[in-house]
């Protein structure tokens, strides 16, 4: 077998493997990518693993530590271990891989970190339905910001950095 056809090959089940536990996804950067550690963790809360790697990969050059959760029972029980300093959030979540009936979305999930939890963490939406859907309630809510996919991940580095470097400046 061809070595690189394997390597290949290993790379595709493993990019579309989904995983059944909350996990944290630290990327070694390419040499010319390094940036300082900020110190500073995302967690991304989406389903869709393609997108979890793009964005994981973005945050991690730029210096965050990335956690990733594809379903509202990972997001709490990471928020709860891990304790990230901002969140990610995809509105339209499957249901939870572990089982619990609980139907999460992204803004019952907002309100369950803020409201139970009590962590007042920068949150931003993200979506791949029409925006003007949920800006309104997005804002209401407290989100920092929305996206819609497919997103720049510049952008989203950019307005996570910015939100987080003015907590800092604010503490």
């Amino acid at each position: 077998m061809n070595p690189k056809k394997s390597t290949f090959t290993e790379f595709v089940r493993a990019l579309f493997a989904k995983r059944a536990r909350a996990e944290k996804v630290i990327l070694t950067p390419l040499a010319e990518d390094v940036t300082p550690w900020r110190g500073k963790k995302v967690l991304v809360v989406d389903d869709d693993p393609i997108f979890q790697k793009i964005i994981s990969r973005k945050l991690n050059t730029e210096g965050y530590e990335v956690i990733s959760a594809f379903d509202g029972a990972q997001a709490l029980k990471a928020i709860r271990e891990d304790k990230p300093d901002a969140v990610l959030l995809d509105i339209n979540l499957p249901p939870d891989i572990s089982g619990m009936s609980i139907g999460w979305d992204g803004f019952r999930l907002m309100h369950w970190i803020r409201c139970v939890e009590g962590r007042a963490l920068p949150m931003f939406i993200i979506t791949s339905d029409d925006i003007s859907n949920y800006e309104a309630k997005a804002a209401a809510d407290g989100a920092k910001g929305i996206f819609y996919k497919p997103l720049d991940p510049k952008k989203l580095v950019s307005m996570v950095e910015n939100v987080l470097e003015r907590q800092v400046v604010a503490a």
